[in-house]
């Protein structure tokens, strides 16, 4: 890898429907080679990669981070955070995700606080196509921890009881009957 650079290879090169390496070596950790994906991702990074570019404008594009959170190596995720990658990055407009949508849609809880606590807005605006905001995801998974999490720190531009209005239709949708009676008696908390 540190050939390319050498040789006048662009890191940061790509096709505007192909994902950037950086985003490629974050995409589909499966466990048997997440180590060595990783440590490609660390690599770019250092060799000058954007750590904030674009997703694709294909179907599942992703930003660094965005693909990092879909991992759950929360050490990654701090590393991706400290060197500057946006947490708020928008959804990609074919069954794209936010930072915090990803974790709340694959259950990591400890991610979500950590993105949380770098700003990550709650009720960002979903994908287009396929998507979903946080506390839906959450929701159609049945995580209460992840919704209480969600809700608890609330403070977007919808009413509380809308929010919940419509994270119980996507818990309807998977018949997650104990997040529907969470949902349906939440109150926020006295700030």
């Amino acid at each position: 890898m540190d050939l390319l650079p050498a040789s006048g290879v662009d890191v940061n090169h790509r096709h505007p429907r192909m994902d950037t390496p950086l985003q490629a070596a974050l995409k589909h950790t499966d466990h048997e080679h997440r180590a060595v994906r990783l440590s490609c991702a660390r690599r770019l990074i250092e060799l000058g990669h954007k750590i904030n570019a674009a997703p694709s404008c294909d179907k599942y594009g992703r930003t660094a981070l965005q693909a990092a959170v879909e991992t759950g190596d929360v050490e990654f995720v701090r590393y991706l955070l400290a060197e500057g990658a946006e947490v708020n990055a928008p959804a990609a407009p074919l069954f794209g995700v936010t930072a915090l949508q990803a974790a709340a849609i694959k259950s990591y809880l400890r991610i979500a606080q950590i993105l949380l606590e770098h700003g990550a807005h709650i009720d960002a605006d979903p994908s287009p196509y396929g998507g979903r905001r946080a506390i839906d995801g959450a929701a159609e998974r049945g995580r209460i921890d992840m919704a209480k999490l969600l809700l608890d720190n609330y403070d977007g531009p919808r009413p509380i009881s809308e929010v919940c209005k419509s994270a119980v239709r996507y818990a309807r949708e998977q018949n997650q009957w104990y997040m529907m009676e969470f949902l349906e008696s939440y109150r926020p908390p006295q700030k």
